[in-house]
């Protein structure tokens, strides 16, 4: 996680991504609460599973449960028991986010997961 969502705290994603990839690491951070927060240049972060190369920063559940890989309770109550309640993407937007962006976006993870699954 780049920003705590809860307490604003910034970590030290620059250097994490460092000492992982020395050591043959993967590494994934949450950018989503950076975003808009902090500049971001996801070029110079050196993360595995930042989704960033088409500038579309994404995360995977709830920020609750950023440790677990169970889904939220919120998608659990949704989708209870199914593959969907395990599939799901977060995002965050604001009012300036476009129509074309939200497009682009999607258009990128769509290429990226079948990429993915090879």
């Amino acid at each position: 996680m780049w920003v705590s969502n809860e307490t604003g705290v910034l970590f030290p994603v620059e250097r994490i991504a460092e000492i992982c990839c020395s050591r043959g690491v993967l590494y994934h951070c949450d950018a989503v609460q950076a975003a808009g927060k902090v500049q971001i240049d996801v070029r110079k972060i050196p993360a595995d599973y930042l989704l960033d190369k088409e500038g579309v920063c994404a995360s995977s559940g709830s920020a609750c449960l950023a440790d677990s890989d169970q889904p939220s309770h919120v998608v659990n109550a949704m989708k209870p028991n199914t593959a969907a309640s395990r599939q799901m993407i977060r995002f965050s937007i604001d009012a300036a986010t476009t129509q074309a962006q939200i497009r682009s976006a999607v258009t990128t993870v769509v290429r990226e997961t079948e990429a993915l699954r090879g």
